[in-house]
């Protein structure tokens, strides 16, 4: 349609008030098409796809983001044969019951927040009900654990830890790793000439840490398998299931399990559980050099607000003199 046409269609259009307006196929360069036009108050028919839920969010699944991998698993795994135009309100209960399905209200808030996050995306492309993000109930945010080990409960429970759980430990508490991670860290991990220690985190970001002294002598243990988890090589005891420290043991969870262990028989009555040596060791790397970036460095977070959260918990008191300060210009007044 030339220039020409289309100014006469739009006197036409303007003369004819009462007829509604029709959308017009424009072409693009690169060969696709838009729609333009249409009745006043309508938005362009989207272009449907045939495709299946499962195909929708594929791409999703074996996300390096847990809780996205976990909420397209779960749609997949429940309507994953139909299509996200007959996705529907009755469907989302099972949903909303599936992200309930743990104790954790922290993993609770960020399932919800990820089911939606699918549902609209599956809305925004592929022609599901805008409405159905909406409906997955809504869990606020928690406020942040704000549990720290003390010297004492750290130095009891290393010292009646056998090897291959002290290295755990230490793993956790000196360098802050992650328990999951920390499990699999193996030999090959570990360069002994530099003393330090470079791993990928469970969000695939890279990390390079210095060994405190400690653990650097048990990650040179000589003799050991480059590839095996230290974990799984520094156990002297045989793997028999159900012994105390068995096979059984050497996975993060069984690991996890003989920490609470330990923990009992060195009088600890709290709940203490690894992640809080993670959060301990944040805790007082900031109260010595007051920088966040060092411990967000420590953690591997690469968003700052994730370091926040592990420090939320500490307030720091306002002085007088940093009020007073405040008050003052800085380019012609000075605190008395």
């Amino acid at each position: 349609m030339t220039n020409v046409q289309r100014r006469a269609t739009l006197l036409c259009g303007l003369a004819r008030p009462d007829r509604q307006a029709e959308a017009e196929i424009v072409p693009k360069p690169n060969g696709s098409t838009s729609v333009r036009g249409g009745a006043k108050g309508e938005s362009p028919p989207k272009s449907e796809k045939r495709e299946s839920i499962g195909d929708a969010l594929s791409h999703w699944i074996g996300s390096s983001n847990v809780a996205l991998d976990w909420a397209a698993r779960t749609i997949v795994t429940l309507y994953g044969s139909i299509t996200p135009t007959t996705l529907a309100p009755r469907h989302i209960p099972a949903l909303n019951a599936a992200a309930e399905r743990t104790a954790s209200a922290n993993t609770r808030q960020v399932r919800s927040t990820s089911l939606r996050r699918c549902l609209f995306y599956l809305a925004d492309n592929y022609g599901a009900k805008a409405n159905l993000g909406s409906q997955i109930a809504r869990h606020p945010r928690p406020r942040p654990r704000n549990i720290t080990a003390t010297s004492e409960e750290r130095e009891a429970i290393i010292r009646n830890a056998p090897d291959h759980v002290r290295v755990w430990i230490l793993l956790c508490s000196d360098l802050g790793i992650r328990s999951g991670t920390a499990a699999k860290i193996t030999p090959n991990h570990y360069d002994k000439a530099r003393r330090e220690l470079t791993f990928t985190t469970k969000y695939e970001e890279k990390v390079t840490l210095p060994v405190t002294s400690e653990l650097a002598a048990l990650l040179s243990t000589p003799g050991l398998d480059a590839t095996r988890a230290y974990t799984a090589q520094l156990s002297t005891t045989p793997w028999v299931t159900g012994a105390r420290y068995g096979r059984q043991q050497m996975t993060a969870g069984g690991l996890r399990n003989c920490f609470k262990r330990i923990t009992k028989e060195v009088g600890i009555t709290r709940r203490l559980v690894p992640h809080d040596l993670r959060r301990t060791t944040a805790v007082r790397v900031y109260e010595n050099c007051h920088d966040l970036r060092k411990v967000q460095s420590i953690l591997g977070h690469t968003k700052l607000e994730s370091t926040l959260w592990y420090l939320d918990h500490r307030l720091t008191p306002v002085s007088l003199s940093d009020l007073e300060l405040a008050k003052l210009n800085p380019t012609t007044e000075a605190i008395q």
